[in-house]
């Protein structure tokens, strides 16, 4: 064990994120056959090593086998009546991640009633509150729950009293992650940039990448296509100077989505193609889902919907009511209009998360093709916050046609001319300022 830590320190140095991983996890295989050492504490210290475990796969992009191994020590904590451990357990937790750190539209209700219950405790330390406050908030991110931004702007809160730079940087990204990134953008700018500064000034590189990442986001909300360019390549060229496997594979999918956007549609399949790939050698839960939006949003941009409905009905075999939005739309495109209609009430209300504007724009093309009016009218309502919004979703993770162009739609189907026209003249402007030579 001591072999495996000595490396481990070595592996550290060099940012090699899996062989810290790997040697993490061999060295917790040889503390399970040490004797208990005389006055010692042999769950604390197995609870360190699961602590350590966790944030090396982080950093190595394995979201899955951290979950796992976070449920392992809350496990083996629960079952020795250790609340301290369990504790640890969760707020061991402190890399900030590129994306959600849980299967789409899945939450774990027996993880957030532990950390309810965790909460409710009266005492707390302060740096302990705002990490568990931290994962309460990762647990139920992108619902656009009141609860879950009040948490996470606590923790902030929290953090800013203790002098410690990671807590500091990790409420900053809890926050940034429950604001709106098309219609929030300036105080997530804003967040990003002093997650940024903390990243550099105390060799913090995740969070320094995380806050670049953030501020990129903003610069395509604000309508600064060429800065956010510009600051993807920063933040990708960051991340493979420290050799982070999850940044790098959000990376790839960055390049995609811009490939994706000028109309490069080949070399945009390509590459959503490898980011997946890379995903799924990681373990994340999100791979095979983000090919699925990605391909579906590139044929709609070459207008191949039509011709893909036996590849949406597998999607929607596969994924559920998540993917009806997309099935509906292409089925319209291919004139199956009684299929079409029974599909959106199947899928409910579009959920509030970075997707929103994508599969909104997927229920649009189908009630425009449709002709109906009424689920066009409740659409045109929830989109029409987001009439400036870039082609790039937020994340960088898909591009789909500026949401103006799908409001102009929806308006003319609704008789609304004036309005109609104006939407389309602003898809125009943001289509050229993004070089998109399709989404207006």
């Amino acid at each position: 064990m001591e072999h495996c830590l000595r490396a481990v320190g070595l592996a550290e140095g060099r940012y090699a994120c899996e062989a810290v991983a790997d040697l993490l996890t061999d060295a917790l295989a040889c503390a399970a056959l040490l004797p208990a050492a005389p006055g010692g504490d042999r769950e604390a210290d197995r609870a360190e090593l699961l602590g350590r475990l966790l944030r090396a796969q982080l950093r190595a992009g394995r979201v899955t086998a951290a979950r796992e191994t976070r449920r392992t020590a809350v496990e083996r904590a629960v079952a020795a009546c250790r609340e301290d451990l369990e504790v640890h357990a969760f707020t061991a937790w402190s890399e900030p991640t590129p994306w959600r750190t849980r299967p789409y539209g899945v939450v774990d209700r027996p993880v957030v009633e532990r950390l309810e219950r965790l909460l409710e405790r009266p005492g707390r330390e302060p740096g302990v509150r705002a990490r568990l406050l931290g994962a309460y908030a990762a647990e139920l991110s992108d619902a656009k729950v009141p609860a879950v931004r009040a948490a996470a702007r606590e923790a902030l809160a929290l953090a800013g009293e203790q002098a410690d730079p990671v807590l500091r940087a990790g409420a900053l990204a809890t926050l940034a992650k429950e604001l709106d990134a098309d219609l929030e953008w300036r105080e997530r700018a804003a967040l990003g940039a002093e997650l940024e500064w903390l990243g550099a000034a105390h060799d913090l590189p995740a969070h320094r990448r995380y806050g670049m990442f953030v501020r990129s986001t903003a610069l395509a909300a604000e309508g600064d296509a060429e800065g956010a360019h510009g600051l993807v390549r920063r933040w990708t060229e960051l991340a493979r100077a420290y050799r982070m496997p999850g940044p790098t594979a959000v990376a790839e999918t960055a390049a995609a989505t811009l490939a994706h956007v000028e109309g490069r549609f080949e070399e945009a399949e390509a590459r959503y193609r490898r980011s997946a790939e890379r995903m799924a050698r990681q373990g994340s839960p999100h791979a095979q889902g983000s090919l699925a939006i990605a391909t579906a949003a590139l044929w709609a941009a070459q207008g191949r919907l039509a011709r893909s409905v036996p590849w949406a009905r597998r999607v929607y075999a596969g994924f559920g009511p998540v993917a009806a939005d997309l099935l509906a739309a292409a089925l319209a495109a291919a004139g199956e209009d009684g299929e079409a209609r029974r599909l959106p009430a199947e899928a409910g209300p579009l959920r509030t998360d970075y997707l929103f504007k994508v599969l909104g724009t997927f229920r649009a093309t189908a009630l425009v093709a449709l002709g109906e009016r009424d689920g066009a009218a409740r659409l045109y309502g929830a989109l029409l916050p987001y009439r400036d919004a870039p082609p790039v979703s937020p994340g960088f993770t898909v591009a789909v046609r500026p949401v103006a162009g799908t409001l102009g739609e929806l308006a003319a189907l609704l008789g609304r001319e004036a309005e109609a026209a104006a939407h389309r003249a602003r898809a125009r402007e943001i289509a050229e300022r993004w070089r998109c030579p399709w989404g207006s």
